[in-house]
């Protein structure tokens, strides 16, 4: 254990004077949509209760990709007019960019994660639909 808490202290040191030069935790600066996102995701995605087995204090380290782009994967944009609207329609909002959060939360006990067959709604990974 002390050599893990000491492991673990060389490297928030590291991180931290990386930081300070812009270098750190993959370098640059995370945008704060970026952060509200994946606060979001967090929220809806992982255990919130001991009963789904969330633990009493989760902390989050929070940092740029230093793979960037690549960890992201494209979708079709998809809106309440993307919805209705025909295929040139849908063609024309082109698409957006986007993280797997189930994959990308997945360390921190995701328990929710997207229907498949309908985007707008969350099921337990357990295969119920998730209760709200």
């Amino acid at each position: 254990r002390a050599a893990r808490a000491r492991e673990a202290a060389a490297a928030l040191r590291a991180a931290a004077e990386g930081a300070a030069e812009g270098t750190g935790f993959g370098g640059g600066v995370l945008p704060r949509e970026d952060f509200a996102e994946l606060a979001v995701q967090t929220a809806i995605r992982c255990a919130r209760t001991a009963d789904e087995g969330a633990p009493p204090l989760r902390v989050v380290r929070v940092a740029p990709a230093s793979g960037g782009r690549q960890q992201l994967t494209e979708r079709p944009r998809v809106s309440y007019d993307s919805v209705i609207a025909g295929p040139k329609f849908r063609k024309a909002q082109g698409v957006v960019r986007s993280a797997d959060w189930s994959a990308v939360l997945a360390p921190f006990g995701v328990v929710r994660e997207s229907d498949p067959a309908d985007w707008r709604r969350l099921v337990s990974v357990s295969g119920g639909a998730a209760r709200w």
